[in-house]
């Protein structure tokens, strides 16, 4: 699996949590069609607003979160362990430096 969700899956609004742990070839978390739907290529930005916990781990193909913008005004906590091809995370939250963001643990490039 190189995609966990295509970005054509928009009724994701209410998710919370994301964890993804040992994929070998997961590429990417959000992104791509479902070859039976129609391409939302054009789409720029992906909302999860309820969206508070980002885990990724031992996923050494993963490049990236998401092609397109990834929107999470919820978020409180990031982790990226062991993930040496991911070189940035698009993700967008209003507020970075807001006092309910418990976290950020970084291992991306870690061997």
């Amino acid at each position: 699996m190189e995609i966990l969700v295509p970005s054509s899956w928009i009724s994701l609004v209410n998710l919370e949590k994301i964890t993804v742990s040992a994929c070998k070839k997961m590429k990417e978390i959000i992104g791509g069609t479902r070859s039976d739907e129609e391409s939302s290529s054009n789409n720029t930005e992906f909302k999860l607003p309820k969206l508070r916990s980002l885990a990724l781990s031992w996923l050494p193909e993963l490049k990236r979160i998401c092609s397109a913008k990834l929107i999470c005004d919820s978020l409180r906590m990031i982790e990226v362990y062991k993930c040496q091809k991911l070189k940035r995370m698009p993700l967008w939250k209003k507020d970075y430096t807001s006092k309910r963001m418990v976290g950020v643990s970084s291992g991306v490039g870690a061997s």
